[in-house]
């Protein structure tokens, strides 16, 4: 009878931690769309000339590109200043670019070519110079027509250009090439002699604008400067007539250092929000360059940071395109993805190239963000889910140091398949493993410190 009393007792306290403690999973809500995903990729501008003279260029154009690599759909490149002069340095400069160019269109199908100026021509501009200055409204033609040929040039070649843009970081006078807009002299520019020019001779390319080094705004009374979000909202603001469906809102996601700024401040971290306005208009929004420059990390631990940002940029503020700046450079800090040597012999591949590749691998273009359901999980689990098609797409970040156990399911299709699995820890990239279909949904085994993409089929 004690026998019987002690396993009733013992199975009422079982069923009550069930209870209290549902089955973890991650349930897919494939019929809730979030945003279309234009793309991912990388910028060479200002650094084609290094990676052009790397005597194994074509195999790491290949690790940005190529099918064995991330498989990018988007190249940023730079309107050159001095694109249309014929001095030595300049052709170098120009050959460099249009070869990587060519070579990520024609070998590796690259979907978007993009282009940023970062300076006008120096005696189109109030002090003569690349640096600093702004463009002189007398020019303001000239400057639109400027665009256009670059861009024809570039077709005459069969190179199309998806987008271009007239300024990078316009709110910010670099010591490098720079010109200094204000969103009044922007949107004037944009309304009254870009958008006219690219409608009449170059249909269908699109006007990146934004582009400043802050994505938005920190929420603190002694900074001021202008984020992305406002340049962007002020020219929307001043401009209701603009025609959305050439622009794309865009910004640069670096962090910034407060105390730089004022002395004695703590630094404080940028908001990863939505641009509500431009995503109001019909506009898609970008990142169009983001990386640090702090010391050299190429271990898990920052590729780790990284997928966290991937992840926000993509869940928070819910960007259509997501651009690193660096694809491959000679640095000894983190801007770029691959570190080339400085021996133009070798090359490392950095964490963060693995971790961005989990994103950028199996999120094909023309996907959409759809909803996920966390259930019993750690809090600092990140998942986020695309599908297109029959297809999708879930990428899932560990930064703790548990494995993880879980299921995932689908609630509103039916899963079909194998479900394969992709792995990113310290010791291996993209490790694939097979998960048949069991019950309803996939049993899920999540290392510690990963990245994890899952790629599946419903009917």
């Amino acid at each position: 009878m004690m026998k019987h009393i002690f396993l009733l007792c013992l199975t009422l306290l079982f069923t009550l931690q069930i209870q209290g403690n549902p089955p973890s999973k991650i349930l897919l809500h494939i019929q809730k769309k979030g945003q279309i995903i234009d793309g991912f990729g990388i910028a060479q501008a200002g650094w084609a000339d290094e990676l052009y003279l790397h005597h194994k260029r074509t195999e790491v154009m290949d690790k940005l590109f190529g099918d064995e690599g991330l498989r990018l759909s988007i190249m940023r490149g730079e309107v050159f200043p001095q694109w249309a002069t014929d001095s030595t340095d300049d052709h170098a400069k120009r050959r460099a670019q249009l070869w990587l160019t060519r070579y990520a269109k024609g070998v590796c199908n690259v979907d978007k070519l993009i282009f940023s100026t970062w300076s006008p021509p120096a005696y189109m501009k109030s002090n003569a110079n690349v640096s600093h200055g702004y463009l002189k409204q007398e020019y303001y033609q000239a400057f639109a027509d400027y665009l256009v040929a670059f861009c024809k040039a570039y077709e005459e070649a069969g190179l199309k250009l998806y987008a271009i843009s007239p300024s990078n970081e316009p709110g910010y006078e670099a010591p490098w090439n720079s010109c200094k807009w204000t969103p009044q002299q922007m949107g004037t520019f944009l309304a009254d002699y870009l958008e006219p020019a690219m409608k009449k001779y170059c249909p269908g390319v699109r006007i990146i604008y934004g582009e400043n080094p802050s994505w938005s705004n920190p929420d603190h009374p002694k900074l001021q400067f202008l984020s992305s979000q406002k340049f962007v909202e002020e020219i929307i603001d001043a401009h209701p007539a603009m025609d959305s469906n050439m622009y794309i809102a865009s910004g640069h996601g670096y962090e910034i250092p407060l105390s730089q700024y004022i002395p004695g401040e703590k630094d404080v971290e940028v908001p990863v929000i939505p641009y509500q306005k431009a995503m109001g208009r019909g506009q898609h929004v970008w990142v169009t360059e983001i990386s640090s420059v702090d010391p050299l990390d190429s271990g898990m631990d920052n590729g780790l940071k990284w997928a966290t940002l991937f992840h926000r940029y993509l869940t928070d503020a819910q960007v259509n395109g997501f651009v690193w700046w660096g694809g491959a450079m000679p640095t000894s800090n983190n801007e770029s993805l691959i570190v080339l040597d400085k021996d133009k012999e070798n090359y490392t591949l950095t964490k963060r190239y693995a971790t961005f590749g989990n994103y950028t691998r199996y999120i094909s273009v023309g996907s959409y963000r759809v909803e996920n359901e966390l259930v019993s999980l750690p809090e600092e689990l990140m998942v986020s889910s695309f599908c297109q098609g029959k297809q999708y797409t879930s990428v899932i970040v560990n930064p703790t140091n548990k494995e993880i156990r879980c299921r995932l399911q689908i609630e509103d299709a039916e899963q079909t398949g194998v479900l394969m699995q992709y792995t990113t820890t310290a010791s291996q990239d993209w490790k694939q493993t097979e998960i048949k279909h069991k019950g309803k949904g996939y049993s899920l085994l999540i290392p510690p410190c990963s990245v994890t993409s899952l790629v599946g089929l419903i009917k």
